[in-house]
């Protein structure tokens, strides 16, 4: 099994793994909308979690969890970025489409929406 981040994200990137992505962060927006932020603590232990999101998934998602105010949550996901961004644009861009998830969640923004900013960032879906 490959991690994440083993994975590229441009327009050679496989369709399908985009969209498994797509469905495992989506699986977590509705669990929290569903079932309230606490319910996302049993997958902080998940291989899955670890496999598709890593350790900034992970943070966020633990942040988020604990109650971190969301300012402090988007500050401490983009220190991590700048802080672990050495292999270039694919790394930055999946951190990106984590802190987005992260972010979202936290607010409660309908996983529609969130979807569809997803479907943006993996180039699923083309707008205009």
């Amino acid at each position: 099994m490959r991690k994440l981040s083993d994975l590229k994200l441009n327009n050679d990137y496989l369709l399908g793994e985009k969209e498994k992505l797509l469905e495992f962060l989506m699986g977590l927006c509705e669990k929290a909308r569903r079932e309230g932020l606490l319910s996302l603590e049993s997958d902080l232990e998940s291989s899955e979690l670890f496999w598709n999101g890593g350790d900034l998934l992970t943070l966020g998602l633990s942040l988020i969890i604990d109650g971190v105010e969301p300012a402090e949550v988007e500050d401490l996901l983009v220190l991590y970025i700048l802080r672990n961004n050495r292999k270039g644009s694919n790394d930055y861009l999946k951190n990106i489409i984590f802190t987005e998830t992260v972010l979202n969640i936290q607010s409660g923004l309908n996983p529609r929406l969130l979807k569809l900013k997803l479907e943006i960032l993996l180039k699923i879906k083309n707008v205009l």
